[in-house]
């Protein structure tokens, strides 16, 4: 099926594709506001939401107490909102342009490709590390939560390649290909994890950060949702779908 099908032509941001460069955040020039939020996406990410508290995310960020944070965002719940919707916002707009991107040249649309807009946001900076790690907690721990919160704008990339993958390989049935979708997802938020850390140890001589790896990373990701399903699979499939009639 052509994109243009796919793709609602009155999307904003579809039609405004452009360079993005890779993020480098300097704290000692973001506002306060800007510092409780990165302190408190940084700390979220790496403990874990509930572990955190305000008075820990102000003195991150450099403030003597958590006045701040109720003055700039009224709740924790509030931050936690704010952070979520940053991100998300940021990954979304990287989204749209690579996939815009791909339907202005022409390129034809492979599950490679699909796969490859999916990555952008992370793999191309547009979101920080910390967002990506924070993300895939919520997507594992706060499913619900976390789609309802971000809502159908800021998913509207990741439905639309979800649709061109289920599209792109009509020779996997529905149901198996809804799973494997399942599995992209979870492959690729524990690949994005696993390269964080290895990068920030640095132990690997570059191996994580390399090119190599990310083609490794699409290869399999790509066997993942085209592998033909095995009769076993088929048929552990029909009996589960029975058994739910």
């Amino acid at each position: 099926m052509p994109i243009d099908a796919l793709v609602p032509k009155n999307a904003p941001g579809f039609l405004e594709a452009g360079p993005l460069p890779a993020i480098a955040i300097h704290v000692s020039k973001l506002s306060p506001r800007q510092r409780l939020l990165h302190s408190a996406e940084k700390l979220f990410a790496e403990y874990g939401i509930d572990a955190v508290g305000l008075r820990d995310i102000a003195a991150d960020a450099g403030f003597k107490n958590a006045n701040s944070l109720t003055y700039h965002f009224g709740s924790k719940d509030n931050l936690v909102r704010e952070v979520m919707l940053a991100g998300a916002t940021d990954a979304e707009n990287c989204g749209r342009q690579r996939l815009n991107a791909l339907h202005n040249n022409g390129t034809p649309m492979t599950v490679r490709s699909v796969i490859m807009v999916l990555c952008a946001p992370t793999l191309k900076q547009a979101v920080t590390p910390s967002y990506a790690l924070l993300a895939r907690q919520m997507m594992l721990t706060q499913r619900d939560f976390f789609f309802t919160l971000l809502g159908d704008d800021l998913l509207l990339t990741v439905v639309l390649c979800h649709e061109m993958m289920r599209n792109l390989v009509d020779s996997v049935p529905p149901e198996i290909m809804d799973d494997r979708i399942r599995l992209f997802d979870l492959y690729f938020n524990d690949f994005v994890a696993t390269r964080h850390v290895h990068i920030g140890l640095g132990t690997d001589e570059g191996r994580w950060a390399s090119p190599m790896m990310i083609e490794h990373f699409l290869d399999t990701a790509e066997a993942v949702l085209t592998t033909p399903p095995s009769p076993d699979s088929l048929a552990a499939t029909q009996a589960f779908e029975l058994g739910r009639d």
